[in-house]
């Protein structure tokens, strides 16, 4: 086009130009003059035009399209879309202990810190990724943390503890990055934090406040003075884990589960007026944690998806802006937790998970070390059991409902969908089985299942969105189990008769229920489960109660008894004589399993293992034996590097 323009000039201003007036004049003589000069230049350019008009109207056209293109060049320019982050990045890892349990990314992306957990014993070290040297910043302790942070400016580290053996319960803490005591920031918090832009002020959740079912989103500055509440709602087990500050400051997302008929989904609070929306909502995915990415350029979001693996494994994605599609940036058969990121966006530091369980099989009446028997080959995948009547047992993989003998024989599949997940699992006398169905259906909904004892016939007998930990009546009758939403526990007919309905007599003033774990004594009398006293200014640590709620009253509240406050939370049962509890007590990180008689006179350990977390515990049906589901987790920070251009 360029070479035409240029040959057009030099027709109508040169040589070629004399000629295109030659042949004019031979049509009509020219006038004279000056005024016959202009003309003469004029009439030459209109009839080169003529000569020239194909040509010419092409050359117009593509003039237009590169004004065009030039246009949307300028304006595609101002208004790009910003590639993706990470569509290239490289994985680095920083430890090889296996005993890291969270980290946090400084601003600079120069410095990591970690809490380690050294048989029970957990510390903080601080690691300058240059140069791979460690520093602790606090000495190991029987501490449970549960988030780390830097403060936007890299002066102080922010960290979140457990004030209670069953990590029910946390405070925010604060230390000088160089080292320091560490001070108190807020007491009472139920979530990550996040800082405003300026990194004046920081934001959390808050459960069960102002007042027992609700939750606030809250505000403090960064010293944790001049708190002020944004937003109250209900119900408390609605509060978000997770929330995450806008760049631009001006509002505060926060992580939504299962929002009307979604699996997950992440809202937004502006801060200056208090109003809600939804940013995105997912059908498929749950997300846990999430960061924004600098201006605005989307979230990057832990999260997991629905299917037979939602309970086991946790992957990394980004969540471009403005949309509501996954980019996953992690697809492996490890786990995640935890997810910061660096000032820039370019670098995040998580924590790689491997976890190892199996079910072991003991005395009932006690046992000495090396008793236990694995009854599961290694690498075998087991979240809950329980004993069938015939002195069987029976597993879920999350996949699917097996069964296998005490004498290790290959296990057997009764009940399976590989796009969904058994999570919770009871034997229910001689005849059923009952369990918790996760997104069976292709729904986003946990409901209790019931199926016969070889797995046929499954039967659905709940309709709640996380319906957990089923158990069987002593006279088979009903199906007692935990709504984890609205954290009741309800009964529903085990024939399937009835509806649903809240267990009469179940709440218990002034406490909040730990643990999901429900335990009838074996004469159908009594039930048993672990509640927590409210948290208030003047007590902020709760005293552990195990509640005996009386199944033979149409009315009544359950008696209260102390239990020991190092109690964790792998189960816990009647003994089979109905004399005494069961629960696992943690001391150095290891878990063992103690009977506390109900007359009120000393408990006793009953197991003695060296190592790992008791997760339940059942005893036969004959009460001889102890089956123990143990298990612990292998796992280290790696860095992912943003390496796209």
């Amino acid at each position: 086009m360029r070479a035409d323009l240029k040959r057009l000039k030099r027709e109508t201003d040169s040589g070629h130009s004399a000629e295109a007036v030659a042949r004019a004049s031979a049509i009509e003589p020219l006038p004279a003059g000056p005024a016959a000069i202009h003309q003469s230049d004029s009439s030459a350019v209109i009839e080169a035009v003529k000569h020239h008009k194909v040509r010419a109207t092409g050359i117009a056209a593509a003039a237009l399209l590169v004004l065009v293109a030039a246009g949307f060049g300028v304006y595609s320019l101002v208004h790009r879309v910003r590639p993706s982050s990470f569509q290239r990045f490289t994985i680095t890892q920083v430890t090889t202990s296996g005993k890291a349990t969270l980290t946090a990314i400084s601003p600079d992306a120069r410095y990591v810190l970690t809490v380690v957990n050294t048989k029970g014993l957990q510390s903080l070290w601080l690691r300058n990724l240059p140069t791979n040297s460690d520093a602790q910043v606090i000495p190991p302790a029987p501490s449970s943390y549960k988030s780390l942070t830097f403060s936007p400016d890299g002066n102080y580290l922010y960290f979140i503890k457990a004030v209670d053996s069953t990590n029910t319960n946390f405070d925010l803490y604060r230390t000088p990055v160089l080292g320091g005591t560490p001070i108190t920031v807020v007491r009472g918090i139920d979530s990550d934090i996040t800082f405003s832009p300026d990194g004046r002020r920081i934001a959390f959740a808050r459960m069960n406040s102002p007042e027992l079912g609700k939750y606030e989103l809250m505000t403090t500055n960064a010293n944790g003075s001049d708190e002020k509440v944004l937003y109250v709602a209900a119900p408390a087990s609605e509060a978000p884990s997770f929330v995450a500050w806008s760049p631009d400051g001006k509002h505060i997302a926060f992580r939504l589960f299962k929002p009307d008929k979604s699996l997950g989904g992440i809202g937004a609070l502006e801060v200056k007026s208090g109003n809600l929306e939804r940013l995105a909502t997912f059908d498929d995915r749950l997300t846990l944690d999430f960061k924004w990415l600098p201006e605005r350029r989307g979230i990057l979001a832990l999260y997991s998806q629905r299917g037979s693996e939602y309970f086991l494994r946790s992957q990394i994605a980004v969540i471009p802006e403005g949309g509501e599609q996954f980019e996953p940036l992690t697809r492996d058969t490890n786990s995640y937790a935890t997810l910061t990121v660096s000032a820039d966006g370019r670098t995040l530091a998580t924590v790689q998970t491997k976890t190892m369980q199996n079910l072991y099989l003991l005395s009932a009446g006690g046992s000495q070390p090396g008793d236990a028997t694995a009854l599961l080959p290694p690498g075998q995948s087991v979240y809950s059991f329980d004993w069938t009547a015939d002195g069987d047992l029976a597993f879920t993989d999350f996949s699917s409902l097996m069964r296998i003998g005490s004498e290790r024989n290959a296990p057997t599949q009764l009940v399976g969908d590989a796009n969904a997940a058994i999570a919770d699992l009871s034997g229910c006398g001689n005849r059923y089985l009952v369990f918790s169905w996760a997104f069976h259906g292709s729904t986003n909904s946990t409901n209790i299942w019931r199926a016969n004892a070889d797995g046929t016939s499954p039967t659905k007998l709940s309709d709640g969105k996380a319906d957990r930990a089923p158990i069987c009546s002593m006279d088979q009758k009903w199906v007692f189990y935990w709504d984890e939403v609205l954290r009741q526990i309800w009964r529903v007919p085990l024939d399937g008769s009835g509806k649903p309905e809240v267990l009469p007599g179940s709440a218990v003033p002034k406490t909040l229920p730990v643990g999901m774990t429900l335990s009838p004594s074996r004469d159908g009398k009594r039930m048993a489960f672990v509640v927590a006293t409210v948290p208030t200014q003047e007590d902020p640590y709760p005293q552990y109660k195990i509640a005996l709620l009386d199944l033979t009253a149409k009315a009544g509240r359950p008696e209260l008894i102390d239990a020991d406050e190092r109690m964790s939370t792998g189960g816990l049962s009647f003994t089979p004589d109905g004399t005494a509890v069961a629960y696992p007590i943690r001391e150095n990180g290891v878990d063992n399993v103690w009977v506390q008689p109900l007359n009120g006179s000393n408990g006793k350990r009953i197991t003695a293992f060296d190592s790992e977390q008791i997760l339940n515990f059942r005893w036969s049906p004959d009460g001889r034996k102890l089956c123990v589901l143990r298990g612990h987790t292998d796992s280290d920070v790696v860095l992912i590097r943003d390496s796209s251009s």
